[in-house]
């Protein structure tokens, strides 16, 4: 429980502290343990309520408002969603930065680079509420990490892009996409590496599995590059 934002235990409980019709002080103690076997056994049946963070399935890919300060995009602001055209991708928030999440933020890289050959993209967003710490911040996290496809700031706050609906109870949301649309969004709370399988079935899920055979690869590979020099150009220098 809890790796895809369904909590355990008693933390996953909101208690309703308006108890006219109970009196807590003539409740034996026995009483509380089993209240709480109760509560561990609705979590792990999935009656606590999941944390639902990103837009619906089906919605278009509203606008994302960034910075980079590393990568093709460095010293521009853009449209992060935008970017991604229709072409299939991912974007992925981070509400809560810590050592915990490191994996799923190298996972999605290395996949990015991975899947590229089948047109998949991704940007990874840190959501704040202080640009110019955040920049400080992101410039020393960037050179430590020192991934493929480098994390840029969201322009729209802690909150993140308003049409997101994101959820600052998860660590990280993931938003899949294709065609423009948002294919699947997930919350994540308890992030790390065991996340790395189902980001995988994620990211196939919107690019589709890379052939086995090398000759189908390549003629695949083929028939993805742009037709035009120029194009083929720009492309290499990206």
């Amino acid at each position: 429980g809890g790796r895809r934002g369904v909590g355990t235990g008693l933390s996953a409980v909101r208690w309703d502290c308006s108890l006219t019709r109970i009196d807590l002080r003539n409740m034996k103690t026995k009483f509380f343990p089993s209240l709480a076997l109760a509560l561990g056994l609705m979590a792990q049946n999935g009656q606590a309520a999941d944390i639902v963070s990103g837009p619906p399935t089906g919605s278009l890919l509203a606008p994302v408002n960034s910075y980079a300060l590393h990568g093709p995009h460095k010293g521009r602001e853009f449209d992060a969603a935008k970017s991604l055209g229709q072409s299939p991708g991912a974007l992925l928030f981070i509400h809560e930065l810590s050592r915990n999440i490191i994996p799923v933020l190298r996972g999605l890289d290395d996949l990015t680079s991975e899947y590229s050959v089948l047109g998949f993209q991704s940007h990874t967003l840190l959501l704040h509420d202080d640009r110019t710490s955040a920049e400080n911040r992101l410039k020393a996290i960037n050179g430590s990490l020192k991934l493929t496809h480098p994390i840029i700031l969201s322009l729209d706050g802690l909150e993140g892009p308003g049409d997101y609906a994101l959820n600052r109870r998860a660590a990280l949301t993931i938003v899949l996409a294709k065609g423009g649309q948002v294919v699947r969004s997930v919350a994540l709370t308890d992030a790390g590496q065991h996340n790395l399988p189902e980001l995988r079935e994620w990211v196939e899920a919107v690019a589709g599995k890379i052939p086995a055979d090398p000759e189908e690869l390549r003629k695949m590979i083929a028939g993805n590059l742009p037709k035009s020099a120029d194009a083929v150009r720009e492309l290499a220098v990206n």
